[in-house]
């Protein structure tokens, strides 16, 4: 599927996660900034800005990219301070011109839209300084793979084992990990697995839920436990490649 193809369901979700999950994504968002190191970040696969908007009110200077032009057009009309990009993760750009600049890779939400996914973190790995951090957060388990899965463009989901090797092997060590979401896991498979639903966020527009769903995640937050819809690692680059990376020059950031 190539990311066109994707922008309307996914669309529609992110924008209903905005509208009826405001809680929900600020704990989530909160969670990953407490992984993150330095101030130099670079987002991959920024979408419309949901997350992009609190790392800049956190004061982050922000890279973001997405291969989506019609999810960055709606990111920039929001006022973000963030420098914008329309760029592909596997593109050899990533791998040269911005080589050895960042001291954290966020990847939210999207490895599992990338068929290369091996080439992905690879150039993760380019984009950091020495010893700079990637934080990945991915859906878990791979019987949970439905329609709307397929409908958002999703070529997996991950096992906790598959994603820490590849993790590994494009020269990562990997230093935290845990499941995350229960009830959203208990949800997934209710609503999207069981009743074939290709419709999460845009369904939950009662308020209370939202507040009832962050009680819960406030909670989790101080525990781990052993399921979760998502799977989220912090990993170090400490691999040195055998290969030199290219001079990069500057685009603007």
């Amino acid at each position: 599927m190539t990311p066109d193809t994707a922008d309307y369901a996914g669309i529609d979700e992110l924008e209903a996660t905005e509208r009826n999950l405001e809680r929900y994504l600020r704990r989530k968002c909160g969670l990953i900034m407490s992984l993150l190191e330095g101030k130099q970040i670079f987002e991959v696969g920024c979408g419309i800005g949901s997350f992009t908007r609190f790392l800049s009110e956190k004061g982050y200077r922000i890279f973001a990219c997405d291969v989506s032009a019609r999810c960055l057009n709606k990111a920039k009309q929001r006022g973000i301070e963030a420098t914008f990009v329309q760029l592909d993760i596997c593109d050899a750009k990533a791998s040269t011109e911005l080589s050895n600049r960042f001291d954290s890779v966020l990847m939210v939400t999207v490895l599992e839209h990338i068929q290369a996914d091996d080439k992905a973190l690879l150039n993760a790995w380019s984009l950091l300084r020495n010893r700079g951090v990637l934080v990945v957060l991915v859906p878990a388990f791979k019987f949970l793979f439905s329609e709307l899965d397929r409908e958002l463009g999703h070529y997996r989901r991950y096992s906790e084992s598959e994603l820490k090797k590849k993790i590994r092997k494009a020269g990562f060590k990997v230093e935290y990990s845990r499941y995350w979401d229960l009830l959203g896991l208990v949800g997934w498979a209710l609503k999207c697995k069981l009743m074939k639903s290709t419709r999460v966020a845009q369904d939950l527009t009662n308020p209370l839920f939202d507040k009832i769903y962050d009680r819960w995640l406030s909670l989790e937050t101080h525990i781990i436990l052993p399921f979760g819809v998502n799977y989220i690692v912090k990993a170090r680059k400490v691999k040195q490649r055998s290969v030199d990376a290219p001079a990069c020059r500057k685009i603007g950031f």
